[in-house]
């Protein structure tokens, strides 16, 4: 059985739109600590930044295949 594993090209929409979610984290101190204190990965499924990089996604069309 053969892994897969996900991959992305460099200049992508994806990667594009997962940069800016990322810089945003900046200025969302609350965000950031929320995610910084998650200690599972149901926790972060549950956070409300994770959510935005979901939609944010989404929106590109990235999470159609996935989810």
């Amino acid at each position: 059985m053969s892994k897969q594993y996900l991959s992305f090209k460099k200049d992508s929409a994806e990667i594009m739109e997962l940069i800016k979610w990322w810089e945003g984290l900046e200025k969302d101190r609350g965000g950031r600590a929320v995610l910084r204190r998650c200690g599972t990965l149901a926790e972060v499924f549950f956070s409300p930044a994770y959510h935005r990089l979901q939609r944010i996604l989404m929106n590109v069309g990235w999470f159609d295949d996935v989810l």
